[in-house]
């Protein structure tokens, strides 16, 4: 069992009451997965092709921030299921993810409708440089995407000064 797993069923429970008390009325809710990795604490992932909507939490974060995951970031996650799935806005002409209505739910529940958080987070994962050389005398450092790249022939990348195209170093 994940740490605060029952803390995040209580908040969801009560955020639907608050919407319920606004006329906004649940046939489901959406199911809470904690894979959700790296920096971002929150996804909101619709219903697609016959596949349920869920929303996704990032386990650590959840862990060592606790209440600040599982209040504002669920409340968020769950505005977007309300604005998409019950209320249908997604497609719409002026619709936006963060729009007026999305904001208007996260009054609702109390919550903040920024979409990024404060929270203090470590890098889950080093990103790997590769060293590319051209006719200037500096040495260039490309991602692994964008080596990968160039290794299977796909894409060539040249310098933005002298226009030469890089080299593995």
């Amino acid at each position: 069992m994940i740490k605060y797993e029952n803390e995040v069923a209580e908040q969801l429970k009560m955020f639907i009451d608050r919407l319920s008390a606004n006329n906004i009325e649940f046939d489901s809710v959406p199911e809470i997965r904690y894979d959700l990795r790296g920096q971002t604490a929150g996804q909101f992932h619709y219903a697609y092709q016959g596949s349920p909507a869920f929303i996704k939490l990032n386990k650590q974060l959840l862990e060592e921030n606790g209440a600040e995951v599982y209040f504002h970031t669920l409340g968020h996650e769950l505005a977007h299921y309300v604005d998409i799935e019950l209320l249908g806005r997604n497609g719409r002409s002026g619709w936006r993810p963060h729009g007026v209505s999305f904001q208007r739910i996260c009054d609702m529940l109390g919550v903040d409708s920024n979409r990024t958080h404060n929270m203090k987070t470590t890098k889950t994962r080093v990103m790997r440089k590769w060293q590319y050389r051209c006719e200037c005398p500096e040495i260039k450092e490309l991602s692994t995407i964008r080596h990968n790249r160039i290794v299977k022939g796909t894409r060539s990348y040249s310098c933005t000064k002298c226009k030469t195209t890089l080299r593995k170093v």
